[in-house]
């Protein structure tokens, strides 16, 4: 019986390499951060790095990001919507959550104080409302049915 090193291609052993080595532990923890645009900039630019890198791509080659993601591997950005796919289900897992937890009660906002003078920062839920485009109860309304909500994760991270 062949190996299977021998059966695989060089690109399919880098996607694997990539996508089950380098980006779980690039995005550990991403279920909790706070993304803002620079971030997810950040974000796709090491991605590409990581791309560029695997199939041996010099930087004075005359290839496109779009080129790379789609020619070469055969798929557009990932990682970003591995981390938001991640983020939205760990939403899902806290506002399911029974009872009085403390993740849900921050989740809703009911934590008193005051926040100090100037613009506000980017929350964790603003990018939850952004990728699901609804206000967040109704976000909270719709991870009550579970089917529902992972159609919802499905379409707003562009996954099959």
């Amino acid at each position: 019986m062949e190996r299977v090193s021998s059966i695989l291609c060089g690109r399919t052993k880098m996607r694997i390499i990539v996508r089950t080595l380098v980006f779980p532990i690039a995005t550990y923890g991403s279920e909790t951060w706070t993304l803002t645009k620079a971030d997810c900039c950040k974000i796709q630019a090491f991605e590409l790095w990581c791309w560029r890198r695997m199939l041996m791509i010099p930087w004075t080659a005359k290839s496109t990001n779009a080129s790379i993601l789609c020619q070469e591997i055969g798929h557009g950005s990932h990682l970003l919507n591995l981390i938001d796919r991640q983020a939205l289900s760990y939403f899902d897992q806290i506002t399911r959550r029974q009872g009085n937890c403390l993740e849900k009660t921050i989740l809703q906002g009911k934590i008193e104080g005051s926040h100090g003078p100037g613009r506000p920062k980017a929350r964790w839920t603003d990018r939850i409302k952004y990728l699901v485009g609804q206000p967040l109860t109704e976000v909270c309304r719709k991870t009550e049915d579970h089917q529902m909500w992972h159609v919802i994760m499905d379409v707003t991270t562009c996954q099959p």
